[in-house]
């Protein structure tokens, strides 16, 4: 059996003979997430980082991180006043945005033999959020609700856009698709009523375009989220900060009804995973195993790795993670 079959099996809620394994870090500094589009020379090197990752790693699922892209480049936004934007036009189909994405993903589909390869696209809140800063953003919210629902939708268009190419181009196997409630601070009527939308008219369309998508509940810098306003989000895997919610993968699984369940390591610094013994991140693997069953689970971490940890580590877990 492949990889890319092990971890669709599990996906599926199917027995395997081994837990697949997907752990992912970073491959550029963080000054320099944004700075990618037209910019060969860093996108080389975070194409380079991956290959050398996978090459080492060895991982069952390759997470492709879009370091480099994070910055939505629209010109309007970037420059204008965004409290004031309700005709916002999307980028368009054939932004250089998009299409050095495409072809970033494909190169990095090229070097994954046999591997699930999923691409990652963060929700329109946090693009946004990436885009104008944090003290803009929550202004815009504060002060024109209507300019924040139809910049909401623009990037809804575009995201979907983005994921169809991604999809039907590079050879994608899904979208790993990243929600978050924007620094904490979202209480739920309005999260329901402005981020919502939005989030829902992305998956509904991505799951038209693979079976197999996941959800990642980003819990990056402590914060805590609403899981039960995604718990019954479509996707095909779960991921969340299991650790920064204080709610296990067996708990999660009742959640979010799902059958399949991705994560139950510890991201951070401080976790068993860049701390322990080898003896110790092998029996904490084989206590997840033995916790959550060998159907429906991918083993993996809350969110993305420290730079330093050793991927020898990883590998530590993949040798454990028979059933």
């Amino acid at each position: 059996m492949t990889p890319k079959e092990l971890v669709f099996k599990a996906m599926r809620g199917e027995s395997v003979d081994r837990i697949p394994v997907g752990f992912c870090w970073h491959f550029l500094r963080q000054e320099e997430y944004k700075r990618g589009l037209s910019n060969p020379r860093l996108m080389h090197k975070s194409l380079i980082r991956h290959q050398k990752f996978i090459q080492q790693a060895e991982p069952d699922l390759v997470k492709i991180m879009t370091d480099g892209y994070f910055l939505y480049p629209h010109e309007d936004l970037l420059r204008g006043n965004v409290f004031d934007l309700k005709y916002l036009q999307p980028l368009g189909a054939y932004h250089p945005w998009m299409d050095e994405q495409v072809a970033f993903a494909k190169e990095i589909v090229g070097f994954s033999t046999d591997r699930s390869v999923f691409y990652n696209i963060f929700s329109p809140a946090m693009l946004l959020l990436h885009c104008i800063g944090r003290e803009k953003f929550f202004a815009l919210f504060a002060q024109s609700k209507e300019s924040f629902t139809a910049i909401m939708h623009t990037l809804a268009e575009d995201t979907i856009v983005l994921a169809k190419r991604i999809r039907k181009e590079s050879g994608c196997d899904g979208i790993y698709f990243c929600v978050k409630n924007p620094q904490g601070k979202f209480c739920t009527t309005d999260y329901k009523n402005y981020i919502m939308p939005a989030e829902r008219q992305v998956l509904e369309t991505l799951n038209t375009l693979s079976d197999y998508n996941i959800l990642h509940c980003c819990g990056n810098d402590g914060v805590k989220n609403p899981l039960h306003l995604w718990a019954d989000y479509p996707a095909a895997v779960f991921n969340w900060a299991t650790k920064i919610e204080q709610i296990d993968l067996a708990e999660g699984r009742k959640l979010f009804r799902t059958s399949a369940v991705m994560g139950g390591f510890d991201c951070r610094p401080e976790g068993i995973l860049h701390q322990g013994t080898r003896q110790e991140i092998e029996c904490f693997t084989q206590h997840l195993v033995r916790k959550n069953g060998a159907r429906g689970l991918i083993l993996g971490a809350d969110c993305t790795l420290p730079e330093d940890t050793g991927v020898e580590r990883l590998q530590w877990v993949k040798n454990a993670a028979l059933v």
